[in-house]
């Protein structure tokens, strides 16, 4: 029993970091925008699958409850 959730745990964080990483690259030519240097100028470049890709780390925060 502890193997499973052994297991379900490794893989739970390992989807909650490929979904971090896709969610946060933005590319080349990426500039800090605004006052508080918070809006990132390449967010309108991003692919569209990219965001829907990084659920799967919704999936893996899921998987570790």
């Amino acid at each position: 029993m502890y193997l499973v959730f052994s297991i379900s745990g490794l893989i739970g964080g390992l989807l909650c970091c490929v979904g971090d990483v896709l969610f946060d690259l933005k590319g080349k030519g990426n500039e800090k925008l605004g006052t508080s240097k918070n809006i990132d100028s390449n967010w309108v470049k991003m692919a569209d699958w990219r965001f829907g890709l990084s659920m799967f780390g919704l999936i893996g925060i899921l998987n570790l409850i």
